[in-house]
């Protein structure tokens, strides 16, 4: 099935079918909400097939300095669309690295998230390191980072 891609909406995040581990990541947020202060991103996109059932959004969200924090909402049908979903990745953040004239894009990811791990570091992102009981449900995750 075809897919495209558009603009990133707040209801975004309360309409994708969220994939058992972002389900865990996101325990006790308010989708709504997030998807309303992920809006703000200048530099944020959905992937969508062509029948309207989301694939995943990610963006980026400028946090100053020169630096930003990139995240992504994936649903199940991931595996389906790697490369769509790949390219949707590296489209945001050519564009933001560009626009933005980033130094540091950072990337915060539970520990037993493997195939966020595995996505980040085929982008050139290493891991500088582990945080204990992180906000906003207080889970462990690693740190992600590319340095240009």
């Amino acid at each position: 099935m075809k897919t495209y891609k558009r603009e990133f909406k707040a209801t975004d995040t309360v309409d994708i079918q969220l994939r058992a581990m972002d389900r865990k990541d996101l325990e006790g947020v308010n989708l709504y909400e997030l998807g309303l202060g992920l809006e703000k991103s200048a530099y944020a996109m959905t992937v969508v097939r062509e029948d309207g059932v989301i694939i995943g959004c990610g963006g980026i969200m400028y946090q100053g300095y020169r630096c930003a924090e990139a995240w992504a909402l994936t649903s199940d049908l991931v595996p389906e669309y790697p490369m769509q979903c790949l390219h949707l990745t590296r489209v945001i953040m050519r564009k933001a690295l560009k626009e933005l004239k980033l130094v540091r894009l950072e990337a915060r990811v539970l520990t037993e998230n493997k195939v966020s791990v595995k996505m980040l570091e085929t982008m050139g992102f290493l891991c500088e390191g582990f945080s204990r009981k992180t906000p906003p449900n207080f889970k462990d995750r690693y740190t992600f980072a590319k340095v240009v």
